[in-house]
């Protein structure tokens, strides 16, 4: 019924960051780790490693195919093995997409010809020094282009058997450099090198996120909707609060500086005299800390827990990255500098010297984990009700700060999520919903505001359920002063409507002030419901009712008491 979901994820991770800032974060990070990244080039390089390393064996296997259809082409009988097997890899390494989709009859999307002939194009341009026939000779059998020659059946099949091999190959190329290896690269904002999404990203606009939902539900409209899986590289709501950086370039760019100085004295250096870690390593370090630290951090073995995990990701990360070492070129004495440096910066003061970086990194993830809890929120809601089937990974009706496996694998505490539903349920459709909502948010770190979110969104959602399978997608617009903080869209369907509000970019919206963003925070911005709209609403997250008679609804009285909304109407 589609895909998995990833793409989704991508487009609504990417409402929350702020993409007016994507030149400041960049040159925060390049001054960070000492020079420019290009993360095309990084990619590049990364699919190029590995199809030289683990995949070296499939590229030879092309090369011997494509070698033997050479031999019987007069045009192309005299290219050399190396070329051949060079013009392959170049154009896998500068391939735009995972993969085409060329079927065993040979059919040929118009997309699928074009992504054949940028990459081949691009590796043209990379590579001057290699014969452009090589090149025009690997296009042309990918898109089965036989030119002026006249070939047999049977070397049709060979080209045609080639190129299905050719587009397998592509995917896990794609996989391994760019998920695996350029991910761990190119740390600008982590909060995008994440499946489905690329390094290359710095923010989604609204409309765009309307665009992709409108798509799905013409194309998928049963299509899964996922936020985190199994192999998530960071949780939502670890990404939640990364994006939340993305409002504060200055004073993360300061804060980051700041830092580093603070913890120099705290590195080593190896024998060969590198020094551990290096920056971009550690410009890594501190955004997972910023983006993992655990709202219950003071709990008995919390901190030693999470240092534990904290040594165990980031081994993990340097390894992947393939930098200074990898799977297959260990180096026991950089990890154990590595994870030295780690203990040492999460140790609390001691008698011999005072942690000047905890001081500073405590208040400042505090900060962020205030602001990402509005971003979790945000998306519980917005995935809930959108075109397709939104997945629940294991754990996340509360807060969950893992990061990739295994950590985001580990067992998860399934009792006491019961219990907490078991007291959340019997309030579902009490009238007293306004209080308790407001109650939950005021206690935002035990996690019940985001079950109680994650509940009600689904209850609804299945009482509506042919609303929300079938239903027009309407893109709600806002206008005012504050109108960029908001996401809203109605669904419609035989004179049924409900309408999805969601915060974003709540950080700049309060101006750095840890306040719900309730009430006059608004101003004047208004919504603009579409034409057919019913006079008034319940919130089904509070019990709430809005008037909004004249089609327009205030955000300051839809956000009184609550900082989202789902209107159900009729």
């Amino acid at each position: 019924a589609g895909t998995v979901g990833y793409e989704f994820g991508a487009l609504l991770n990417g409402i929350f960051i702020d993409g007016r800032n994507r030149r400041a974060f960049t040159n925060l990070y390049h001054r960070f780790v000492g020079g420019p990244l290009d993360p095309d080039e990084v990619i590049y390089h990364a699919k190029r490693l590995i199809m030289m390393s683990s995949l070296s064996s499939e590229i030879t296997v092309l090369s011997h195919r494509m070698e033997e259809i050479s031999s019987t082409d007069r045009r192309a009988r005299d290219f050399t093995r190396h070329a051949l097997t060079e013009a392959i890899r170049e154009t896998i390494a500068c391939f735009p997409v995972y993969r085409t989709y060329i079927d065993e009859r040979g059919n040929i999307s118009e997309r699928d010809r074009m992504y054949i002939q940028q990459a081949v194009a691009q590796a043209k341009r990379r590579n001057p020094g290699l014969p452009t026939a090589t090149y025009d000779f690997l296009r042309d059998i990918l898109l089965l282009e036989m030119g002026e020659s006249r070939v047999s059946a049977e070397n049709y099949r060979k080209r045609l058997y080639f190129t299905l091999k050719f587009q397998q190959l592509t995917g896990p190329v794609m996989a391994k450099g760019l998920e695996d290896t350029a991910c761990y690269v190119y740390n600008r904002l982590v909060s995008v090198n994440e499946v489905g999404s690329s390094p290359k990203e710095f923010g989604v606009s609204v409309d765009e996120f309307h665009e992709g939902n409108l798509e799905r539900l013409r194309d998928w409209p049963h299509s899964m909707l996922n936020t985190s899986t199994h192999d998530s590289k960071r949780s939502e709501d670890v990404r939640a609060r990364l994006n939340v950086l993305s409002e504060m370039p200055q004073t993360w760019g300061a804060q980051a500086l700041r830092w580093r100085r603070a913890n120099r004295s705290r590195k080593r250096t190896l024998s060969d005299g590198r020094m551990v870690p290096d920056h971009n390593e550690e410009y890594l370090l501190y955004q997972t800390l910023a983006g993992a630290w655990p709202f219950d951090i003071e709990a008995p073995g919390a901190r030693q827990n999470f240092t534990r995990r904290i040594a165990q990701y980031m081994t993990k990360a340097v390894h992947e990255a393939k930098i200074n070492l990898s799977w297959t070129n260990q180096n026991p004495e950089y990890v154990a500098a590595l994870e030295a440096f780690i203990d040492d910066v999460l140790k609390p003061d001691g008698k011999a010297r005072r942690n000047r970086f905890l001081e500073q990194l405590e208040p400042f993830a505090e900060t962020v984990g205030f602001f990402g809890v509005f971003n979790s929120l945000a998306q519980v809601l917005l995935k809930v009700t959108s075109p397709g089937v939104p997945d629940i990974y294991q754990g996340q009706e509360l807060w969950d700060f893992s990061l990739v496996d295994p950590d985001n694998r580990l067992p998860v505490d399934f009792e006491a999520r019961q219990t907490m539903l078991s007291h959340l349920l019997p309030h579902s459709e009490a009238a007293d919903r306004a209080q308790l909502a407001s109650e939950l948010l005021s206690h935002y770190r035990d996690g019940r505001v985001k079950m109680w979110t994650t509940v009600q969104a689904l209850r609804f959602r299945t009482r509506a359920g042919e609303l929300f399978r079938a239903g027009n997608y309407i893109p709600v617009r806002a206008s005012g002063a504050k109108q960029e903080h908001v996401v809203a869209f109605a669904r419609e369907l035989n004179w049924r409507m409900a309408v999805t509000v969601a915060p974003r970019l709540v950080y700049t919206l309060t101006g750095g002030k840890m306040e719900v963003p309730v009430g006059g925070v608004w101003g004047e911005t208004e919504l603009a419901l579409p034409g057919n709209s019913p006079e008034r609403f319940e919130n089904v997250l509070t019990g709430e009712v809005v008037d909004c008679r004249g089609g327009r609804i205030l955000c300051r009285e839809l956000f009184r008491t609550f900082p989202l909304a789902l209107l159900s109407g009729r």
